[in-house]
């Protein structure tokens, strides 16, 4: 995990596209940038399938402890739709460049597989 910043905020903000980037220690760029009130998950399936990934979302209340790292969503302190960094079920990193991890509520945890494509 490298800590990536968003640069872009409030309700289109790019949180989830820092945090992927965070994630996957990638260049901010490399990600795409995935609106958060037009078919985020969508396209974040899109973006997972093209590195043989699949994100699968659970309710905080499904699975403890989650291993290794992780997304975290809920509302952030500043009253936002907010997506963060989280290992094994703590927050490790949150994307806003003011940020502390503090959340009003994490109601999601995102962990990503591997898919097989049979080819080794």
């Amino acid at each position: 995990m490298k800590p990536i910043y968003q640069d872009s905020f409030g309700e289109e903000g790019n949180c989830l596209q820092a945090a992927l980037a965070s994630l996957f220690e990638l260049p901010l760029e490399e990600v795409p940038y995935m609106n958060p009130l037009r078919g985020q998950w969508f396209a974040l399936e899109k973006w997972c399938e093209t590195r043989d990934l699949r994100p699968i979302g659970f309710s905080v209340n499904a699975v403890k402890p989650l291993p290794d790292y992780h997304l975290m969503q809920g509302v952030s302190v500043r009253g936002l739709r907010h997506t963060i960094v989280g290992y094994q079920g703590k927050p490790i990193h949150d994307p806003h460049p003011e940020g502390n991890c503090e959340m009003q509520s994490i109601d999601t945890w995102v962990v990503f597989i591997k898919l097989f494509n049979g080819s080794g």
